[in-house]
């Protein structure tokens, strides 16, 4: 009974203190957040994701902020603010209160650019160069993902300093993650082991229909599928939910997000090919021609050209997309009825697959905050298409079976009429 009445008494305190903290952040200008203390909380990290203040061409390590600060909403990239390009530096400010001293672990996604983190103006981590100037740095990441300090007990300034003289969009993307540091290295691990398991089953589909389409080589839609699982598995190691994997991988930013570009862009030349050797008559030849051509020449410009107006091409293509896959949808529709429904294996995942990945290029464009899902629902897409496959394939053997029968059959009777 008194075990629990002081039990009670602590979640009250915390509860007051953690009030006071957060009355405290509104009441002061500035992004803040409140931590408890994470060594006796529930989950043993907070996720932040809300705006964050930027000081824009200011690095605070420097001197001190010369201009007001503008609030970022994420994404954090700094090309939302009216008047500032991808090209440059500032300073991302998050004041953050802690209710007790304690040692913090904090995950981030993989900065699109030079990057620099300081707590109470001590340098934690550092990536890249980070220079007010422009310079040929190519930042390689690094594979630790986890940035470690200690916070004193009260208000706590974050700084995140970065630069960006390349043709990405600069910044990061939401969330940050404050924690203990084995809650934040399970977290890590979780990110990664999901993005290796999804790669995995997207492998060992590609391999499997590869070697289905060296044995029956009419089947054209094994070859496509499998040049589409290669293309996934290019996609999920590039992308934010997979950082962890490509920085694993010693990937420097550039090649990185070239790799991450080209593959969306190749999945988008191959997939109506896809679609029409499964449902033949669901595109035109002319437009099967014309989106090969003008994909395939878009994928060569954009990682090929290193100029701005590369850059430019890669965020109208990111738009086309999604004009692209409703296209899709409703030409599946239009097939249901022709078909008798045998067109319904491919529609139901396309139903679910396709709104998935228009969720995430939107993620990606800053427009929405949800989470990325396209990763498992690729999964769902490609397995079900892959057992579709591999049941017709087997029914190719089960036809040349009762073929041979037949065969045999007339053979004997034709012995028969002869004898």
């Amino acid at each position: 009974m008194i075990g629990g009445i002081r039990t009670n008494f602590e979640i009250l305190r915390t509860v007051a203190v953690l009030a006071s903290l957060i009355f405290s952040a509104s009441a002061s200008a500035g992004s803040q957040i409140a931590l408890p203390d994470l060594n006796t909380y529930q989950d043993g990290y907070i996720r932040y994701s809300e705006p964050l203040d930027y000081f824009a061409n200011e690095l605070l390590s420097n001197h001190p902020a010369k201009s007001p600060p503008t609030s970022i909403k994420p994404p954090y990239d700094w090309t939302k603010v009216k008047g500032l390009d991808r090209h440059g530096y500032g300073t991302f400010v998050l004041t953050v209160n802690s209710i007790v001293d304690q040692e913090v672990a904090l995950l981030m996604d993989l900065p699109r650019g030079s990057s620099r983190i300081f707590i109470n103006s001590i340098e934690v981590r550092e990536e890249g160069n980070v220079s007010p100037t422009p310079n040929d740095d190519r930042v390689s990441y690094k594979t630790d993902r986890i940035s470690k300090f200690h916070l004193q007990k009260g208000p706590n300034e974050l700084w995140i300093e970065m630069s960006n003289w390349h043709e990405e969009k600069p910044g990061f993307v939401a969330p940050l993650y404050f924690g203990t540091y084995d809650s934040i290295q399970r977290k890590l691990i979780y990110n990664v082991a999901s993005g290796y398991f999804i790669m995995g089953v997207l492998l060992f589909i590609g391999i499997l229909h590869m070697l289905l389409y060296f044995v029956r080589r009419t089947m054209t839609a094994n070859l496509y599928l499998s040049m589409l699982c290669f293309g996934a598995i290019l996609y999920e190691a590039t992308t934010a939910s997979a950082g962890a994997i490509a920085s694993s991988m010693s990937l420097d930013m550039v090649t990185l997000f070239t790799v991450y570009h080209g593959s969306w862009i190749i999945l988008q030349a191959i997939g109506p090919l896809y679609y029409q050797s499964i449902v033949p008559g669901i595109f035109s030849r002319t437009y099967l021609r014309c989106s090969t051509i003008f994909w395939t020449l878009a994928c060569c410009y954009s990682l090929l050209v290193d100029h701005p107006s590369a850059f430019t091409m890669r965020s109208i293509l990111a738009y086309l997309m999604l004009p692209i896959m409703i296209y899709s949808l409703y030409r599946l529709t239009k097939m249901i009825r022709p078909t008798k429904g045998k067109v319904l294996y491919l529609f139901i995942p396309s139903a679910f697959t396709i709104p998935a990945m228009i969720n995430d290029i939107l993620n990606a464009a800053g427009v929405i905050s949800t989470p990325r899902v396209s990763g498992y629902a690729v999964i769902a897409f490609y397995t079900l298409q892959s057992f579709y496959l591999f049941r017709e394939f087997y029914r190719l053997f089960d036809d040349i079976e009762e073929s041979l029968r037949k065969q045999a059959a007339l053979a004997l009777c034709f012995r028969k009429v002869v004898a």
